[in-house]
């Protein structure tokens, strides 16, 4: 890249290539690439591989690259609650409560994710923990029946956690983003 244009890469370039191997499927490329870097990896490109792993279903990996990112973050919920939910998906129960008790150890809380629609000039909020919009009962009645829907369509549905980026910012966005789908329907 430095010698065809003239550019050195910096930490961005890498978490894209980290990120575009990993949704390839391309785990240990990708970890390969970490441990190439001329330069320490910071929480970004971290972060990126673990969700690459959280893609993969790279339980092992996932646990490895989260506790780089307990050590260069501590405080940051998102690993916490991400490994915890990955732990759920393999049905490893010791290790959820043990992730829950470092959560409580380092006084570590989930923080809420929310998301934002507009609709007609008019912009709706969501928490996956809020029920004070007006029109929740309508939105989780819809919600149902959209579930029950594609239950019957496809015999199975996977709402286990998503991880949207917003710049450089993986956040955790549950069961909120599924709501505010029911609204936008």
């Amino acid at each position: 890249m430095e010698s065809a244009y003239g550019i050195p890469p910096r930490m961005e370039h890498y978490a894209c290539a980290i990120d575009l191997l990993g949704r390839a499927g391309r785990i240990e490329e990708a970890k390969e690439l970490v441990k190439e870097m001329p330069f320490q990896p910071d929480a970004m490109v971290w972060k990126t591989l673990l969700g690459a792993c959280r893609k993969c279903g790279d339980i092992e990996m996932a646990t490895e690259v989260a506790s780089h990112l307990l050590e260069l973050e501590p405080e940051e919920h998102c690993t916490y609650v991400l490994l915890s939910d990955m732990y759920g998906h393999f049905e490893k129960w010791d290790e959820i409560a043990t992730v829950k008790k470092l959560m409580r150890e380092r006084r570590v809380k989930k923080v809420p994710g929310w998301s934002w629609m507009e609709i007609n000039n008019e912009v709706h909020s969501f928490n996956a923990e809020d029920h004070s919009h007006r029109q929740c009962q309508e939105m989780y009645q819809l919600l149902r029946e959209s579930t029950n829907k594609i239950k019957l369509e496809e015999k199975s549905l996977d709402l286990d956690i998503n991880i949207e980026y917003v710049g450089n910012v993986p956040y955790y966005c549950p069961k909120d983003t599924h709501i505010h789908l029911s609204v936008g329907l």
